[in-house]
């Protein structure tokens, strides 16, 4: 699977993006926090964004080895 990083998450993680391999369909959030191991600095990260195979989704939404997600930081306004 491909991971994007954004932002913030992209200096935290200090790529761009890179190949996770997945196995079965876990979640989302289950990648992430396979990531979040992966890449510590990220470890405090919560009320991320994701965008898998460029459409939003949800924590729980199941994943597969060739699916491309993005994760962004979360968006404030004013």
């Amino acid at each position: 699977m491909k991971i994007r990083y954004f932002a913030t998450l992209r200096d935290l993680s200090g790529v761009e993006e890179e190949e996770h391999h997945v196995q079965g369909t876990p979640s989302v959030e289950k990648v992430f926090s396979e990531l979040r191991t992966k890449h510590p600095a990220m470890i405090g990260q919560k009320n991320v964004l994701f965008a898998l195979n460029e459409k939003f989704a949800d924590p729980e939404t199941k994943v597969s080895d060739d699916d491309v997600l993005a994760i962004f930081p979360p968006v404030s306004g004013g």
